[in-house]
């Protein structure tokens, strides 16, 4: 799978089977189109777009969406080329420890949009609950500079990069930015 951070909270997954856009700024051709933001104001031509809670299956790529509560985001699950990878953008909190349950276990890659009303410090715990294998920063560049306090970062200068579950680190969680 190839992981690409366009800008923001914008990342595209690509498999062997779908390409998936998250928060897309501009129409690109995918298989899916995912948004953070229930109901999003922009509404694209993609031949298949989520906003809303659900489960879905295109492509072979499973995806459950949960709504946080109390927020207006939602929180993407893909299982995508035998990788579980979580989405979370849009937050203001960390989410309960029910919640983060309720994603399911064994979360390889965590991907997290960092914002003034979710930084570091606030993802730094997020990331314990979660305990994925990878975590890679996107959202507010700034934020993203200043989070080198809080979390041992590793900036790949990739974009995409590519991840294969044989490649997962088994030890400790990597926080990656791609460049």
């Amino acid at each position: 799978m190839k992981i690409q951070w366009h800008e923001n909270d914008h990342f595209s997954l690509t498999s062997k089977t779908a390409s998936v856009a998250i928060n897309p700024q501009q129409n690109h051709k995918n298989d899916v189109v995912c948004y953070t933001a229930i109901n999003p104001e922009e509404n694209t031509n993609e031949p298949f777009s989520i906003a809303l809670p659900g489960e879905f299956e295109v492509s072979d790529v499973l995806i459950k969406v949960k709504k946080t509560p109390n927020e207006n985001a939602l929180v993407y699950r893909f299982f995508i080329d035998e990788i579980s990878v979580v989405f979370f953008s849009g937050l203001e909190n960390v989410p309960e420890t029910s919640f983060i349950e309720g994603l399911g276990e064994s979360v390889d890659i965590a991907i997290v949009a960092l914002s003034e009303k979710f930084n570091a410090a606030a993802a730094k715990k997020l990331l314990g609950e979660v305990q994925p294998r990878i975590t890679i920063l996107g959202g507010d560049k700034n934020m993203i500079a200043t989070s080198a306090t809080t979390f041992n970062i590793n900036k790949k200068e990739e974009n995409p990069i590519s991840v294969s579950r044989s490649g997962l680190p088994s030890e400790s969680t990597e926080v990656w930015v791609l460049c």
